[in-house]
């Protein structure tokens, strides 16, 4: 079986910027199962109003980052 993470993708914002298509990546294993992140976010981030979203953690967020969210939108940690 050939790898297939390159077909997987998410459609993302980051900061109020205009939304786009990103490879969703982090598969560690072939059928695209088991999937693996950081556990530190360095980046600003925005969830869009009427939105959800969910990082698995424990997470850190890093000093002089924002995580903001938005009216209607929900952000979990699981």
């Amino acid at each position: 079986m050939g790898d297939i993470t390159s077909l997987d993708s998410v459609y993302t914002t980051v900061s109020g910027n205009s939304a786009s298509w990103n490879s969703a990546g982090g598969a560690i294993d072939s059928t695209n199962i088991i999937r693996q992140a950081p556990n530190t976010l360095n980046e600003d981030v925005t969830i869009t109003s009427n939105y959800n979203a969910f990082a698995i953690g424990p997470l850190t967020i890093a000093d002089g980052v924002t995580v903001t969210v938005s009216s209607s939108a929900v952000f979990t940690v699981i």
